[in-house]
């Protein structure tokens, strides 16, 4: 959160498509795309809200027939609008529209 908030979180909603590569094999490479809505501000707090997009680059192994465990790397760039921070009363996000944030995900899949 670049010291912004001692605890960020960003809220998301999000649908999209996700390619598998062969479905025989237990352990598959997986893409994603998405886009959506989200929320940003301090411990669910809501302080500019925008739109997003996501990309997710991973793999995935089946455990079950509707269970699986994914891991991979992904980018979101998100817009937001200029806000005020409760803490500290600056003024924050002038410097452009668009935002962007690298991840790792670990999780769990259910199909």
């Amino acid at each position: 959160s670049d010291s912004v908030y001692e605890l960020a979180v960003q809220q998301v909603l999000r649908s999209g498509l996700r390619y598998t590569m062969p479905t025989d094999y237990v352990f598959h490479p997986i893409f994603e795309l998405s886009l959506g809505v989200m929320g940003l501000g301090d411990t669910f707090r809501i302080a500019t809200v925008g739109v997003l997009g996501q990309a997710f680059a991973g793999a995935e192994t089946e455990l079950t027939e509707t269970v699986g465990v994914r891991v991979g790397f992904g980018m979101r760039a998100f817009s937001h609008s200029p806000f005020r921070t409760d803490r500290d009363g600056v003024r924050r996000a002038d410097h452009g529209v668009f935002s962007e944030a690298f991840f790792c995900e670990v999780g769990l899949t259910v199909m």
